[in-house]
């Protein structure tokens, strides 16, 4: 499995709730967890335009096939305390990320049994304006994207969009232990003569409603982390 740092993992929604009080997340502040493991929490799946694949050796074959090291094709743990990763809860709607050397704030917003952790900072990105791909890699995604202030700037290689966003976490908060959630993805496009490849490594979960987008032509993986924090 590709260890990615926190504060490197991509984009999921910013989204909006009320106030809460102090005590929200029925933690005492200031609350810190030490990341210490990191596992797989579903198998590799694989679907197309007529449903999830069920045959364990294709899904493997295939996983193989496109060579992304994302994927864990057995149950793996892998111990990842030498990172120094510390998720501390300033309070019910801050947090503060350390990943040595850098330390980071982070607005806190709960959205049913997740936490969505969002960065002060923000930055531009450009992409081409909604592909398929783009299209897919949305709408499996259980948090959508934060994007604002698009623009689409046309290109002699196509349509492009500038937009600005935040980076964003999704966490829960399991008893004593916080989940920060990972799910990698890759969607094959096309047949044996002519395909693209598209894959990411994302904090966010697997919205399986997303799989309706899918083409025929279309093979798509999936498979979920989690990062495991104690205190």
């Amino acid at each position: 499995m590709k260890k990615i740092s926190l504060l490197l993992l991509s984009l999921a929604t910013l989204t909006a709730c009320g106030d809460k009080d102090e005590d929200a997340l029925g933690l005492d502040y200031p609350a810190t967890f030490t990341m210490t493991k990191q596992y797989n929490s579903t198998p590799v799946r694989m679907f197309t335009a007529a449903g999830e694949v069920i045959d364990q050796a294709a899904i493997k074959a295939f996983a193989r096939r496109v060579n992304i090291e994302y994927y864990s094709l057995e149950n793996s743990t892998i111990d990842v305390s030498s990172w120094s990763e510390q998720v501390t809860f300033l309070q019910a709607q801050e947090a503060e990320i350390k990943t040595v050397p850098k330390s980071e704030k982070y607005e806190v917003v709960q959205k049913d049994a997740d936490l969505v952790l969002t960065s002060r900072q923000e930055s531009t990105i450009l992409s081409p304006s909604q592909t398929h791909s783009v299209k897919i890699a949305n709408g499996i995604m259980k948090h959508q994207p934060l994007r604002y202030n698009e623009v689409t700037l046309p290109t002699s290689s196509g349509v492009t969009s500038s937009y600005t966003t935040k980076a964003q976490i999704i966490a829960s908060l399991q008893g004593e232990e916080l989940h920060l959630h990972k799910m990698a993805h890759t969607l094959k496009s096309g047949d044996q003569n002519s395909y693209s490849l598209n894959s990411s490594l994302v904090s966010n979960k697997f919205n399986a409603a997303g799989v309706a987008l899918l083409k025929a032509t279309d093979t798509l993986l999936v498979q979920e982390f989690v990062v495991l924090g104690q205190k």
